[in-house]
């Protein structure tokens, strides 16, 4: 018989990264649910905007706030970089997939 259904997440990692004109993130967890990438990446620039206090952030995890949902980030710009398997080397660095160059 299947065990009880969860939305439980673990996140493993997340790092926030500046790569020349570019503010990278990046996420590892167990799975993602829709839009989850796209609303932590809308929080983290909101309270780095400072729009946002630090600790209003860390309320969202404890329980239910549209606030997240309005702060959704855009997808442009955002993709499935690499999917890790047990036992693989995960101290992967940080950079742009693609080297950006000043117009």
């Amino acid at each position: 018989m299947p065990g009880p259904l969860t939305v439980s997440v673990l996140l493993e990692r997340l790092d926030v990264v500046r790569d020349g004109a570019l503010v990278l993130v990046a996420v590892e967890g167990s799975h993602f649910l829709w839009r989850m990438v796209r609303r932590i990446v809308g929080v983290l620039v909101a309270v780095g905007r400072g729009d946002m206090e630090i600790d209003k952030a860390r309320t969202f995890h404890a329980g239910r706030s549209d606030v997240p949902a309005r702060l959704t980030a855009p997808a442009s710009g955002l993709f499935l970089e690499r999917v890790f398997y047990k036992g693989e080397n995960r101290t992967v660095a940080v950079k742009a997939a693609v080297p950006v160059t000043a117009a």
